[in-house]
C-alpha cells in the first residue's frame, strides 16, 4: 500500500487535526515509520484514523502545489485482515470495540503485533 492508496480507505474515528498535521509532517521528513494499518474487506480501516488524514492532507499538498512530489509514492505498512474480523464476526455476531482489537486477534499470528501497538 502507499500513501495514495492509504487517502481512500475508510476510517473509523473522529481525528485532531493538529496530530494530523504532526503525522504527515513526519511522513514529509522521515518517510513512513508508524505501525501497519489494519485493514479489512478491501477498503476499510480498522487502525490509523489519523494516518489516513495525514495521507489525505499530504494528496492535497501534492495536488495543490502544482508540482509532482511524490508523497502518493510514499510506501505504507499494512496487514489485511479481513479473515481474522469475518471469524471473529462468525463467533461473536461482530460486535466489538474499536479501542480494543485484542479480543479479535486472540490465538492469531496478528495477536503479538496488536499487544506491541498501544494505539491500537
Amino acid at each position: 500500500m502507499n500513501i495514495e492508496e492509504l487517502a481512500n480507505l475508510v476510517e473509523i474515528n473522529n481525528t485532531d487535526k493538529t496530530k494530523v498535521v504532526e503525522i504527515a509532517n513526519d511522513i514529509i521528513n522521515n518517510g513512513w515509520n508508524g505501525t501497519p494499518i489494519l485493514t479489512m474487506f478491501e477498503n476499510q480501516a480498522l487502525t490509523g484514523s489519523h494516518r489516513i488524514h495525514a495521507a489525505r492532507y499530504l494528496m492535497e499538498l501534492d495536488e495543490e502545489s502544482g508540482w509532482e512530489l511524490g508523497y502518493g509514492d510514499i510506501d505504507v505498512d499494512s496487514i489485511d485482515v479481513s479473515e481474522y474480523v469475518s471469524a471473529y464476526c462468525e463467533r461473536t455476531g461482530c460486535d466489538f470495540d474499536y479501542g480494543n482489537l485484542e479480543p479479535i486477534f486472540k490465538g492469531t499470528d496478528i495477536e503479538e503485533i496488536v499487544k506491541q501497538n498501544q494505539e491500537w
